[in-house]
């Protein structure tokens, strides 16, 4: 199997400006992306996908290869990550190059390691009805607790007959840790998006999988660093 690892990074974040880039333990935030995917061996190809002629320069710094730029189309707050991953596929067909699969790798989740992108892609080898595998995590509060306002400013339960179930008695409920997700090509292809129906759940600790995007969120991955240091 082919295996391509995407990692988007672009200069106009708005929560956080500069997330993608800011230091952390000693290194720009997506270089930690990089390094474990380097690591899992598993992609025949690392493309760290940008607009940023200051990117640029920070990979050439850190020997990094990048083949292509991203249009500054795709750079904006509106552009779409599934417009991401096609110009990154078709970049690399103009160049004769295709691949079976594609890792998404958030810049900005720097504690997600090269063993979770091994152990989620082996979740996709072993299924073949799989269509892709995603990073969750489990959610920490009670879903089936959530409540609505209305319009007269009064709580209506989200979902009335679970309200009152004991906690352990309740579905699990996982959310997207925006880490990563393995995708087939051809799956992709089909349903255009990078959350194609037969989706499976890779869950990793709540603790690393804080995905940056406030000032809070870098004090945690700092916290989280000290008690669990990246290797």
């Amino acid at each position: 199997m082919r295996n391509l690892a995407i990692i988007p990074v672009r200069i106009g974040s708005k929560r956080l400006p500069r997330k993608n880039v800011l230091p952390f333990d000693g290194i720009p935030m997506f270089v930690h992306t990089y390094r474990h995917a380097l690591r899992s061996e598993l992609f025949d190809t690392i493309l760290v996908s940008t607009e940023s002629e200051e990117v640029l320069e920070i990979c050439k710094h850190y020997e990094i290869s990048v083949p292509f730029k991203r249009p500054a189309r795709l750079a904006n707050d509106t552009a779409q990550l599934v417009s991401v991953i096609e110009h990154s596929l078709q970049e690399f067909e103009r160049r004769q190059r295709t691949f079976d699969n594609f890792c998404l790798l958030w810049a900005t989740a720097p504690l997600r390691t090269a063993n979770h992108m091994v152990e989620a892609f082996e979740m996709l080898v072993e299924n073949p009805e799989l269509d892709g595998v995603l990073a969750t995590t489990m959610y920490n509060k009670s879903v089936f607790s959530g409540m609505l306002v209305d319009q007269e400013g009064f709580l209506k339960p989200l979902f009335p007959d679970q309200i009152r179930t004991v906690r352990s008695q309740q579905p699990i409920v996982v959310v997207d840790n925006s880490s990563m997700v393995w995708n087939r090509v051809n799956a992709f292809r089909r349903y255009k998006t990078w959350l194609p129906p037969k989706l499976a759940s890779y869950q990793m600790p709540e603790h690393l999988s804080v995905d940056l995007d406030t000032k809070e969120d870098l004090a945690l991955l700092q916290y989280y660093n000290q008690i669990d240091p990246l290797c």
